[in-house]
């Protein structure tokens, strides 16, 4: 099976937007991560979300809280984040780990005077953590950029479905076999005719499977 590109621009919409199918394969993600755990997984719904899409309690009573941003600039997803991480930390007070999922790999080009992508995260992960022990918390901050989207999603047992249901562009709707006609149409010229009926041997087993009256 041939397998498209796992490009998280072209994710199918799920509810209309792309956001939301992005937090929905990575919350099945959070809930493969749960099970290797041996952790009961839960997934909120839509709505007030208390800083976290998923969060799952383990054996002993500690909880993983997973938030996802569908945002493109690292700005952009730490503000978001920070946010969030502030509701997780005050709803769910047995949270130690928390994973921030993003659909990008953050750039890392160490220009002098300038912070990249990826030292604006390590910069903003310390801050935070740092905070939480300030009020006597003990925090993990991890990061699932694109790359360890990837390789978890490949990883899984249910991959190709998955790519495939999540990234594969063919579907068999009304307009791809309205397309498809169109260019047998176009390649066959003069040679089209619509009112055209080739009887073949075949067509009666077709008819028979298919419970034709005939």
């Amino acid at each position: 099976m041939s397998l498209p590109d796992i490009d998280f621009k072209a994710i199918r919409l799920h509810r209309g937007v792309k956001s939301d199918a992005f937090e929905e394969l990575c919350c099945q993600l959070a809930a493969d991560e749960a099970e290797a755990l041996n952790a009961r997984f839960v997934r909120k719904g839509r709505g007030a979300d208390g800083g976290l899409e998923a969060f799952a309690i383990l054996p002993g009573g500690r909880e993983v809280g997973w938030q996802v941003k569908y945002y493109w600039q690292i700005d952009a997803a730490l503000t978001s984040l920070k946010g969030s991480l502030d509701q997780a930390l005050d709803k769910h007070p047995a949270m130690d780990r928390f994973i921030a999922c993003i659909p990008f790999d953050p750039a890392d080009s160490r220009k002098a005077n300038t912070l990249s992508a990826l030292q604006k995260w390590e910069v903003w992960r310390t801050a935070e953590i740092a905070e939480a022990a300030k009020a006597g918390r003990t925090l993990e901050i991890e990061l699932w950029p694109a790359q360890g989207l990837r390789d978890r999603l490949m990883a899984d047992p249910k991959a190709a479905g998955r790519i495939a249901f999540w990234f594969d562009e063919t579907l068999l709707t009304e307009a791809w076999f309205r397309d498809k006609l169109a260019r047998s149409v176009t390649a066959l010229g003069a040679r089209y005719t619509a009112s055209t009926n080739i009887k073949l041997p075949i067509r009666h087993a077709v008819l028979a499977l298919t419970g034709d009256p005939g």
